[in-house]
């Protein structure tokens, strides 16, 4: 603890050894210290105007005069714009620069000379307040930490000594005694002028206390007044919003305060000590005073009311004001009812006298009222007493005839309840201090809580004070809640509850953790709250809310709503899904969220209300499906009242309805968020279909003249738009200037070539002329067209040309179909050719022009090589030669065969010769040999084409039925052939596998040592690095199927990618891939070996026989043993697992390479055989 004497002595007293040591000691004394808030720089000023610097070891920094002649580092640059006489003054005109220096005035005579010192919050300056001694008026100076002047003030005529720097803020505060008011000013830190206000205005005053909350929200003014001879101590607290000072609190005392202070550890804490030693501990916290969508606000005697229902009216401007004739320090609303206390202790209750006179001021704007009755709204009933100024606090309206107050006494608690004729109806005495009070003005109850965070319930009605349990536990909070809610979920009644650290309660369940900033309820429905990470959500109140809150769990039809930094929550209206938000600035927004909208409107919607409805859909831009696809059937069941309802305004509504339905169900899209568990609509027919045309008929029975517009627009928004018939109805009208405004209205809904078009398609040229003069094009352009139209004919043929003009070729195809004559089937044969018409003309011709369009159908899917369809088409053309062609192409040798059989005009064993050579060319052998056997009788062909293929037991068949010895011979050397490229072929498989078998596992022991001597920060990215090898292998399967290479292709770039080399990168995955390539060619060949087997041994070549199962079956336990290596089974060996995933994190490892080739199951082995292994 530092001591400063006057004599100039600074004592240092060491509060835990209570020792006191000298440290210095000032010849000029001393008049003022201060220390920052950190403790490390200390001010001391000296009574020679001097001030010393000192750091926290009492080192001397620097020591300067307070009263420079400069102005300080800060001072602005003049740019040369020249003398004061030759600048442009504006409106003032030129007397502006003749304008005299305003006169200097002297300091106050009751100012105390003394010197003030103020450091700001961040300890980055200090601010020195002193009396200029060459202009003898106060002046406020700037300093920065290291002792420099930085800034001036510029001289105030009545300024007086106290200063106060606003924390984490520029603001230094000050006050200003004028002639006729006393004003607290502000300075910026620059010392200029920003603002100010004004303190009790009748009376003279001084000014003694000027103290900020630790927060910088509240302002403390407290000083003494002078009145009649009278003189008493006020104390007065103020709070900003949207640059408006409010007196929040009053009090007055007959003694003087000779200290303020608050508290640090809570922002709204104040101690007080007064002449005589007495000593007042004020505790306030914030609060909204509300009741549905009436929110009111304290400025001193004034009670400022706002309803937000009808207009939203932002501070400082309100609906109305009443004017009490002494400042208010707490309200309390509910109903029409509002309740009030004066400082001096006068409780006054207000009601209204006549309630739509009170009404039409919810409507006004900053209208004043008087409680004389008169303008709507008198006092009901006065209670007086001085004490009640001190001693009652948690004022609470429930309803408009009971309210309760908490007394506090020689440290006890009372908890009264008074009736609207201030008759005191119950008294209960509180165990602890009441900490916060809330209430449900429908159940009639009341929550209170107490110091100890315990919660209390008072009912009313039954006048039973118990504690709150909530499932069967008491409620307790883990720390004290300011801001309290009830409301009902289901058939419970819960408590909510905000900490000063922003978590949000809910009876004993924490639901958010130092994250909410604000909440309000919603008709008991939904919960809003505004949050940290500036969101605004809305919750629906269920029975499962504490859960998903708790575990995080976002609800399906949760809003998200980004809003400003710090906006709270002011209230919400209710009917309107209005939520008026409050920036920290001041300012008011309103916003709708769609969770609320959507519930209102479903309301409605059950009622029937499709007017009301419309209204809010329409002003809040709602998707109109929401009015059918809400309940569809519904809505057509009272579609004249809906019609009915929205053509009471405006016809116009119907039309606008219209113009935005679409097929998609918005319930099951665009707010499935409040539509949860809803099934798809089952319709049979398209959804605009139905509603149009049951629309339609409803406005053709209701005043099809009236409804008009609206019946158009059923026509345009069918699922096939009947433009056409829309043009027809609008000719057939007789008023001209209603055939204009309906033109004139289907330009505006649809675009003006497309309707020029639909009007040509209806081939009424009085229709075309009627859009087009509607145009802005040329007449000679439109008449030039419609004039070459009209001359042709016939009519179908002239509808033809439209069409072709139109482009819609399918139409104009039908057209001309019904036009008489070869010439018109040669330009319609041109059209189907050209835009490829074919299975359209074929519904639409017949006879011989049919089957011409059959040949050329068939010439188009030859070309598409679509053979065995082109020849059908030929067959139905009777173009047999191109469709035998064709099913030759095709390859279906059935097909062709059965169609060569019908034709007589063929040379029918050179076709077969020719189809068999085919067919053998195609290596198809066993059908060359049945075309050859069945059709040529040709066995000795039969038998050649089988040992060609292989197919050795049907060659033997043919062998028993041949008496040509050459094709013995031809049969024994292809199968000795046979033999030795089979037998090769295993060996070579034989030694590849093995060897490649030996080389993988030298290549994994070796990349095993080596990952083993990798880092093991390795291993802490394993699993991310993994994460990204997926994802690289997503994308480059991505890019490999968008660049549509073949199969062919695919294949190559593998093979490239894995070209096996000894050393190689890829040496490790090429013999995987390589290994796995030999598997499953030698698998493919078991069946080939089997019958090679069996036709050696059947022939007698036993040794062949024996030599071929021997080899092969080495061969399949070698395959067996490989397998067993590359790709082990068991799942402790667990090396090839981790080179794939340490060794290829970073490339594009083919994961098919880890599944291992499948053996089919042959039965290849030959029983007989003496020598099976």
């Amino acid at each position: 603890l530092c001591i400063a004497l006057s004599n100039g002595d600074l004592i240092v007293y060491n509060t835990e050894t209570q020792q006191t040591s000298n440290i210095a000691s000032l010849e000029n004394g001393i008049s003022t210290i201060a220390a920052n808030a950190d403790q490390d720089l200390i001010v001391v000023v000296t009574n020679d105007d001097t001030f010393i610097l000192f750091d926290n070891l009492f080192d001397k920094l620097c020591e300067k005069n307070i009263h420079p002649t400069e102005f300080g580092c800060g001072e602005a640059v003049t740019v040369g714009w020249g003398s004061k006489e030759t600048q442009f003054h504006g409106s003032e005109g030129k007397q502006a620069a003749k304008k005299k220096v305003e006169t200097i005035d002297p300091a106050l005579p009751y100012d105390d000379k003394k010197v003030r010192v103020e450091w700001k919050s961040d300890g980055l300056y200090f601010a020195i307040s002193a009396i200029d001694p060459s202009k003898l008026c106060r002046k406020i100076r700037i300093w920065s930490r290291e002792g420099e002047l930085q800034y001036t003030s510029e001289i105030v005529n009545g300024l007086e000594h106290l200063i106060a720097w606003k924390p984490s803020s520029n603001l230094i505060v000050s006050s200003q005694q004028l002639i006729n008011k006393h004003d607290i000013i502000f300075f910026e830190k620059n010392g200029l002028r920003h603002g100010e206000f004004s303190i009790l205005p009748v009376g003279f005053s001084t000014v003694d206390h000027i103290s900020w909350s630790p927060d910088g929200k509240v302002l403390l003014v407290a000083g003494r007044k002078f009145l009649n001879d009278t003189q008493k101590t006020f104390l007065t607290l103020w709070s900003s919003s949207n640059y408006y000072w409010y007196q929040k609190q009053t009090f007055e005392f007959e003694n003087k305060i000779n200290s303020v202070l608050w508290e640090s550890g809570n922002f709204l804490k104040l101690l007080i000590i007064k002449d005589g030693g007495e000593f007042i501990r004020f505790e306030w916290s914030w609060e909204v005073t509300t009741f549905e969508d009436i929110v009111a606000v304290i400025d001193g005697s004034n009670l400022l009311i706002s309803s937000f229902r009808y207009t939203v009216i932002p501070p400082p401007m309100f609906t109305y004001k009443i004017t009490f004739d002494k400042p208010l320090n707490q309200i309390s609303l509910a109903g029409f009812g509002i309740l009030s206390m004066q400082n001096d202790g006068k409780l006054i209750m207000c009601t209204p006298s006549e309630e739509e006179k009170y009404k039409s001021f919810l409507r006004s704007f900053n209208s004043e009222v008087h409680l004389d009755g008169n303008d709507g709204i008198k006092i009901l009933e006065k209670f007086v007493c001085e004490k009640l100024n001190y001693t009652v606090h948690h004022l609470t309206l429930v309803g408009c005839d009971i309210f309760m107050i908490v007394s506090a006494n020689n440290l006890t608690q009372k908890l009264i309840k008074i009736n609207n004729k201030m008759e005191i109806l119950q008294l209960k005495e509180i165990s602890s201090p009441v900490y916060s009070i809330c209430s449900h003005n429908k159940h009639k109850i009341l929550a209170i809580q107490l110091y100890d965070c315990s919660i209390l319930q008072y009912q009313i009605a039954e006048d039973n004070l118990l504690s709150w349990v909530d499932d069967d536990r008491p409620v307790v909070f883990p720390e004290n809640c300011p801001t309290m809610k009830i409301t009902s979920i289901g058939e419970k009644i819960k408590i909510f509850a905000l900490s000063e650290r922003f978590s949000l309660y809910c009876s004993n369940t924490k639901l958010l953790t130092n994250s909410c900033i604000s909440f309000a309820f919603y008709k008991e429905k939904f919960i809003l709250l505004t949050t940290s990470d500036h969101f605004l959500r809305c919750w629906p109140l269920d029975s499962d809310l504490e859960q998903k809150m708790k575990q995080k769990i976002q609800p399906e039809n949760e809003e998200h709503r980004r809003i400003e930094r710090g906006a709270k929550i002011i209230t919400c209206v209710s009917n309107e899904a209005k939520v008026i938000l409050q920036m920290p600035r001041g300012n008011l927004e309103t916003v709708f969220p769609r969770v609320l909208l959507l519930d209102e409107i479903k309301q409605l919607l059950d009622k029937n209300d499709y007017k009301s409805a419309f209204k809010m859909m329409k002003k809040n831009r709602i998707n109109l499906n929401l009015l059918v696809d809400h309940d569809i059937h519904k809505f057509l069941d009272n579609i004249e009242t809906f019609v009915e309802q929205l053509s009471n305004s405006d016809v116009n509504d119907i039309c606008i309805f219209l113009s935005e339905l679409i097929e998609e169900d918005v319930c099951n899209s665009m707010y499935s968020y409040s539509y949860t568990n809803r099934s798809n609509l089952d319709l049979k027919n398209s959804k605009l279909d139905i509603i149009c045309d049951k629309m339609k008929q409803v406005l053709i029975n209701t005043n099809p003249k009236k409804y008009f517009l609206p019946f158009l627009v059923t026509l345009l928004k069918k699922s096939k738009p009947e433009i056409g018939n829309a043009l027809k109805e609008i000719k057939e009208l007789k008023n001209s200037n209603e055939r204009d405004s309906a033109l004139k209205y289907l330009l505006y809904l649809i675009d003006f070539n497309k309707l020029y078009d639909e009007a040509l398609g209806t081939y009424d040229m009085d229709i075309v002329l009627l859009v087009a003069q509607k145009s802005n094009k040329d007449p000679k352009e439109y008449l030039a067209l419609i004039n070459r139209f009209k001359n042709i004919e016939p009519p179908y043929y002239r509808n033809f040309k439209i069409d072709l003009h139109l482009k819609r070729y399918e139409k104009a195809l039908f057209n001309i179909s019904l036009c008489d004559g070869d010439n018109y089937f040669e330009e319609s044969l041109e059209l189907i050719e050209k835009h490829h018409l074919f299975r359209e003309a074929i519904k639409l011709y017949s006879g011989h022009n049919k089957k011409i369009i059959w040949k050329k159908f068939g010439q188009f899917l030859l070309i598409k090589k679509y053979f065995e369809e082109a020849a059908v088409a030929f067959k139905l053309g009777d173009d047999f030669h191109n469709a035998l062609k064709a099913y030759q192409l095709s390859g279906n040798w059935n097909a062709a065969l059965d169609l060569a059989s019908t034709m007589h005009d063929l040379n029918h064993k050179s076709f077969y010769r020719s189809m068999a050579d085919s067919l053998t060319a195609e290596n198809k052998h066993l059908e060359a040999a049945y075309i050859y056997e069945t059709l040529l009788e040709n066995i000795d062909e039969a038998a050649t084409v089988c040992i060609k293929g292989h197919h050795w037991d049907s060659a033997s068949r043919f062998l028993h039925h041949s008496t040509n010895s050459e094709l013995f011979v031809y049969f024994k050397d292809n199968l000795f052939d046979h033999f030795d490229t089979i037998i090769s072929f295993i060996e070579k498989s034989t030694n590849n596998l093995q060897n490649y078998t030996k080389r993988f596992i030298a290549v994994k022991k070796n990349k095993i040592e080596s990952l083993n001597q990798i880092n093991e920060t390795y291993d802490q990215f394993a699993d991310t690095y993994s994460d990204t090898s997926s994802i690289a292998d997503s994308n480059s399967i991505s890019g490999t199927f968008k660049t549509r290479r073949t199969s062919r292709n695919t294949k190559k770039q593998e093979r490239k990618k894995y070209i096996l080399k000894e050393g190689g990168a890829n040496e490790y995955e090429a013999l995987m891939f390589t290994i796995k390539e030999i598997i499953e060619k030698v698998n493919d060949v078991q069946e080939e070996v089997g019958l090679l087997i069996r036709t050696l041994f059947s022939h007698g070549f036993e040794e062949k026989a024996s030599c071929i199962q021997n080899s092969f079956s080495k061969l399949m336990h070698v395959i067996d043993s490989t397998i067993s290596c590359v790709w082990p089974e068991n799942s402790s060996d667990t090396d090839t697992v981790e080179l794939v995933k340490r060794q290829f994190l970073n490339e594009s490892f083919d994961l098919k390479l880890l599944v291992p080739p499948l053996i089919t199951k042959v039965n290849w082995k030959f029983a007989l055989l003496l020598n099976e292994n």
